[in-house]
């Protein structure tokens, strides 16, 4: 949708097309946009001093909503984003940095611990006097951090259409049965490792007769009777089944993966539940053909107790998918250690 609007606009301009409709909802729409990486192409297509403008007008306004702390947190997280893909473009963040000076002197901004906060934590991005790259919590998903009781226990979560069969199949397939021992329980089946790192990996089936939901709890009842605690928890489905699973996803999560398309935008709940947890997700579309592999590699490697270092998996996966197709779908999937969002609430807020 974004491309064909690009297309539709590029006649006379985006320019034109925001000042016809009056910057309607233009702080809606960055922010949607930010989801999906895409802030920088916009800023390309538009006058330098009007993004300024308008993102000003956007960070001045926050105090008049009377916004929650989580809502705060929230435009917080987009803001850091949206600032750190365009802090190139020097013009804008000089326009920027001046509004954000005047806005702090205000004494609603004195007053708040939040946003005074939040802007001087904007104004260090800009002036690049903070870097994001590296982080130790994000950077590498610790074995020890993933055991507990002498375990790791994964729980994955499959819905009840024709894409969630699909993903079931394909993500059973991936396991190699000379290493991994499957048990089919009914509703749900659990992969076991027969050597290293004693490794669970439950799924539920989907299409059951009492359902996904159903199911799903079982399998967690049944996890709990034995005494194990899930540290990792997978979302294989839909953007729009996304909030079931995050429902049943506790504090004990260490790693999570929510590969659905768009799954980018829910990061800030999960981080709620356990602020050091590592999350892989997509901006855009997720697919079997990168979860399967790359789910498999990160459970052989835990299981052969192997500390899973982002950077160097990342690379290893972008020399391994060759073709275009593969290579744009793994692009648009974001490593634990990439979510500048996430790193500077928990910086500039104190978390």
């Amino acid at each position: 949708m974004y491309k064909k609007f690009i297309k539709e606009t590029s006649t006379e301009g985006l320019n034109k097309f925001f000042d016809d409709i009056g910057y309607y909802q233009f702080d809606q729409f960055i922010s949607n946009i930010s989801d999906y990486g895409l802030v920088d192409d916009l800023v390309d297509n538009l006058e330098p001093e009007k993004v300024a403008e308008l993102l000003g007008k956007y960070l001045f306004n926050l105090p008049n909503k009377q916004l929650t702390e989580n809502e705060i947190n929230l435009n917080a997280m987009t803001m850091a984003e949206i600032l750190y893909q365009i802090r190139h473009h020097k013009n804008i963040m000089a326009g920027l940095i001046e509004q954000l000076e005047k806005m702090e002197s205000l004494p609603r901004i004195k007053n708040h611990f939040m946003y005074r906060r939040m802007y001087s934590g904007l104004k260090d991005i800009m002036q690049d006097k903070v870097k994001y790259e590296s982080d130790i919590t994000y950077d590498v998903l610790k074995v020890k951090h993933m055991q507990s009781n002498n375990s790791i226990v994964q729980a994955c979560f499959f819905y009840d259409d024709d894409d969630g069969v699909t993903s079931f199949n394909s993500s059973t397939a991936s396991y190699d049965d000379k290493t991994w021992d499957k048990k089919d329980l009914g509703n749900y089946i659990v992969f076991n490792s027969r050597t290293g790192n004693n490794m669970k990996v439950y799924m539920n089936k989907p299409k059951t007769v009492p359902g996904c939901d159903s199911a799903q709890n079982e399998m967690l009842l049944a996890i709990e009777q034995a005494g194990f605690e899930v540290t990792s928890f997978i979302h294989r489905g839909h953007s729009y089944h996304l909030s079931q699973s995050l429902k049943k996803m506790t504090a004990s999560s260490q790693f999570v993966f929510l590969g659905s398309c768009g799954g980018y935008n829910q990061v800030l709940k999960i981080f709620q539940l356990n602020p050091d947890v590592n999350i892989i997700t997509t901006r855009s579309v997720g697919s079997k053909i990168i979860n399967d592999p790359l789910l498999i590699k990160i459970n052989n490697d835990l299981v052969y107790n192997k500390d899973i270092v982002w950077d160097d998996l990342w690379k290893e996966f972008n020399a391994k998918f060759q073709s275009k197709s593969t290579k744009d779908l793994f692009g648009a999937y974001i490593p634990p250690n990439n979510y500048i969002g996430i790193k500077f609430i928990r910086k500039v807020f104190n978390y």
